[in-house]
């Protein structure tokens, strides 16, 4: 069987994963509309914020439940592509989408024990994503974890959970908890202070640092997360995406264009869907 008769089958699709996408998809549905209490001082959650965040669920099934997945063990450009869809488009678009009533009793008091009041420091937020994003990308962690089921699931829900985190203060459902515009200026300047050395160091290193995208044996044992022993054994022959080398330069700019774009992108959405709100409000 070849290689791209594997991506079509169903073994490259996450079942489980795309029935809780279903389930989140439904239970958003009802809790924004039909299940939503009715009556004057109630929170109308408007269509685009409602597309908005059925579009990252979505976009989160196919990062993590589609070929993709099983692209990312093969190739390390398509590594870098779902990183930077699942951690710089997808958590805005979940935000972007939730009901901020709904949430304000929960997330909104700005008093309360330290602890609580330190999960909205935007400083501890960004410190603690781009901390474990370049500790996962260090050669003999990123070889490690590829390779492993659990290590690779736990990796990469921590890392959208920071995702979440450091997103919030841009473009959080609670207003005041987002930073003002010089603030939010500074804050994307550290984003990409801190990640882009990692990003250049792997464009300019002279060869291939990951054995997973370069030995066959770390090659099997990656695609085995995603497929069982023997059927991962005759993925692992498929043809690299150019020499180990270019894949990872290639993954590289991937990763620098993306979260760049992603971070303009993503306020001119957040200001466009909250000026289409306040005119749905308005009418």
């Amino acid at each position: 069987m070849g290689g791209w008769e594997l991506l079509a089958g169903s073994g490259s699709w996450n079942r489980p994963l795309l029935w809780l996408t279903m389930g989140l998809t439904a239970a958003y549905v009802l809790a924004v509309g039909p299940l939503q209490p009715a009556g004057a001082g109630v929170e109308r959650v408007p269509f685009i914020r409602k597309v908005s965040f059925l579009a990252g669920l979505g976009l989160l099934y196919v990062c993590w439940g589609s070929p993709l997945l099983v692209l990312s063990h093969v190739w390390f450009s398509a590594h870098m592509a779902q990183m930077s869809l699942s951690y710089f488009i997808v958590p805005p678009l979940l935000l972007i989408g939730l009901p901020q009533r709904a949430l304000r009793p929960l997330v909104g008091r700005r008093r309360g024990p330290s602890v609580f009041r330190r999960l909205f420091d935007p400083r501890a937020a960004l410190w603690s994503f781009n901390g474990l994003f370049v500790i996962y990308h260090l050669p003999s962690v990123f070889d490690r974890v590829m390779t492993h089921a659990a290590a690779h699931i736990a990796f990469l829900t921590a890392l959208f959970a920071l995702a979440v985190w450091m997103w919030w203060p841009l473009v959080g459902p609670i207003p005041e908890q987002r930073l003002p515009e010089a603030g939010r200026k500074r804050y994307i300047a550290a984003n990409e202070r801190l990640l882009m050395p990692a990003c250049l160091l792997l464009l300019l290193a002279p060869l291939a640092v990951f054995r997973t995208y370069v030995d066959p044996v770390y090659r099997w044992k990656a695609l085995g997360v995603c497929f069982p022993p023997s059927v991962a054994m005759e993925a692992a022959l498929w043809p690299a995406f150019g020499s180990p080398l270019q894949d990872q330069r290639l993954g590289s700019l991937i990763m620098l264009a993306l979260h760049a774009a992603a971070f303009a992108m993503m306020l001119k959405f957040e200001r466009y869907v909250a000026g289409k709100s306040k005119t749905t409000e308005g009418t």
